[in-house]
């Protein structure tokens, strides 16, 4: 799957994807270790907490994490067309008739 027509862009991306999913891992495993949810809260993981540490320190802004979470993947989840799926050439031999 191609994001971008750029190969340099492209190898940007799928090295940012990559970072992503270790670094993700990497919480799940912590969070498992310390028997705490708390590490995988998205504002903490977006760092936003750096600014407004106030967000993460209640329980509140721990439903806030994962609403925005949810939102967010809901949003680009409707932005992003659905993928084409190819005809197969069964059904191109038909039509061709």
């Amino acid at each position: 799957m191609q994001i971008v027509n750029n190969r340099y862009l492209e190898t940007l991306f799928r090295l940012m994807l990559l970072s992503a999913i270790v670094h993700v891992t990497l919480l799940i495993i912590y969070s498992m270790k310390i028997k705490d949810l708390s590490p995988l809260n998205y504002i903490s993981i977006l760092e936003i907490d750096l600014f407004f540490p106030s967000i993460v320190q209640n329980a509140s802004g721990a439903w806030a994490g994962w609403i925005l979470l949810i939102v967010l993947y809901v949003a680009i989840f409707h932005l992003i067309p659905p993928a084409k799926t190819p005809k197969s050439r069964k059904n191109l031999k038909i039509a061709r008739k």
